[in-house]
């Protein structure tokens, strides 16, 4: 029997979550006028997901050649291979050698969780899971949980805004201010992307960690200090990012303004503004009790979040 309903009625990640706790292998469908989504489910764990319409930025082999690790030529090729083995391309790529395994699969784990986060974000629509065997592919098996899945969705809302509060523009263009020698994991990836001269866009385009993840980490070179905002590409732009003019700095006119502020302060400003701090000891300036409260405000934020969900109109 069949699994139906309205996006209306029911939230899509508790859809996800109920078929991850019960084990179920088949084909998650949804579906609103003009944009279908479908979710491949294997014993309760996620293996491949799909969007019609599909940007071509959004194909495997596209994100592969724009990431400079596959050439056109040699896609081409693939997929004309493809045609005849009805293989995954991943798979007939590993296979061949032409990408690691771990790039391929980076690039379909962005891809499952950026068509889930926009479809959790659907007003309305229709689903419908149907009971099948689903074959996992032997030598990629991406298998994310479907807990695991829920989760980083609900990251991804509840951390977005900030992001675009820090990144309000695809124009802006990163330059570096570190070597980045101490940088592993992703946070390397996306620092080696930084060249000067790509902007947001360019950059999204090269990564194979998907949009959030990239520029997750671009928030984060940027707030530790790796990397600075330098302007950013078109008219429009200009108007959009708010930047300083001044980038990148002159430091020692930065110091001297600093110092004669300082000054003017003590001769103008004789006030004793201790207050501010009267009473509170260093250790309580930092009690872990405050990183207690971000967590339970986070938490209390995934669940405003499905609630959000469970009451659309």
């Amino acid at each position: 029997m069949a699994l139906e309903g309205s996006l209306r009625d029911f939230n899509i990640l508790e859809v996800i979550q109920l078929l991850g706790q019960q084990g179920k292998s088949g084909i998650l469908r949804a579906w609103k006028e003009g944009q279908k989504v479908e979710i491949y489910f294997t014993e309760g764990r996620i293996v491949h997901a799909m969007a019609t319409p599909r940007h071509k930025f959004d194909l495997l082999g596209e994100r592969l050649v724009r990431a400079g690790v596959l050439s056109k030529e040699a896609l081409e090729q693939a997929l004309r291979e493809q045609k005849e083995s009805l293989a995954p391309l991943g798979e007939l790529l590993i296979r061949k050698g032409l990408v690691a395994e771990d790039m391929v699969r980076e690039a379909l784990e962005a891809q499952v969780h950026e068509i889930v986060y926009d479809l959790f974000h659907w007003g309305d629509g229709e689903f419908r899971f149907e009971v099948l065997p689903v074959k996992v592919p032997r030598r990629l098996p991406t298998l994310i949980s479907a807990e695991e899945l829920m989760l980083n969705v609900l990251r991804m809302a509840d951390e977005w805004p900030g992001i675009q509060e820090k990144i309000p523009t695809k124009r802006l263009v990163f330059a570096k201010m570190e070597d980045g020698r101490d940088l592993d994991g992703h946070l390397k990836e996306v620092f080696d992307l930084v060249d000067g001269r790509s902007d947001v866009e360019e950059i999204l385009q090269k990564s194979l960690l998907g949009d959030f993840t990239t520029l997750e980490n671009l928030v984060w070179l940027m707030d530790k200090g790796y990397i600075i905002p330098v302007g950013a590409k078109g008219e429009e732009a200009k108007e959009e990012v708010v930047v300083p003019k001044a980038l990148p700095f002159d430091w020692r006119k930065v110091a001297m303004v600093a110092l004669i502020a300082v000054l003017l302060g003590a001769i103008l400003l004789p006030f004793d503004l201790s207050f501010l701090t009267r009473g509170l000891t260093k250790e309580e300036l930092i009690s872990p009790s405050y990183r207690g409260l971000l967590e339970e405000g986070r938490r209390e934020r995934f669940s405003d979040l499905l609630l959000q969900g469970q009451q659309r109109p």
